[in-house]
């Protein structure tokens, strides 16, 4: 998903995907992202929450750690697949996903401030 051009300072707000924009499942007590489509439940307050910090000014950006990618346990295709779903549902600016775990030591697992950045820069 790409930021549009912006010509002036802009205010952003950062979302995260599973959990806040869209419900996790939760098995065993802990939460895990959907795997596929059919599992992907939109949060039913979120759309609205998103539509007023769009009329107030902000930019809203979705950000995901999905490390299931790196441990071989989600395909990229998949993830992806969802994180355009939750996007096109909120109508974000840009989602933007973290495939590495916790191993990797990247600056762009959360909360290190690489998304962030990355959403800055575009």
């Amino acid at each position: 998903m790409g930021i549009r051009a912006v010509t002036a300072r802009a205010r952003a707000v950062f979302l995260d995907r599973d959990g806040v924009l869209n419900e996790a499942l939760v098995r065993e007590g802990r939460p895990y992202p959907p795997a596929s489509l059919d599992e992907l439940r939109i949060s039913p307050n979120v759309p609205g929450l998103v539509a007023r910090l769009r009329a107030a000014g902000f930019l809203v950006i979705g950000v995901t750690n999905q490390p299931d990618v790196a441990r071989g346990t989600q395909t990229r295709e998949a993830a992806d697949a969802i994180s355009q779903a939750v996007g096109r549902a909120m109508s974000l600016e840009a989602l933007l996903a973290c495939y590495h775990d916790d191993a990797a030591a990247c600056r762009c697992r959360k909360p290190a401030p690489g998304l962030i950045e990355a959403a800055a820069a575009r």
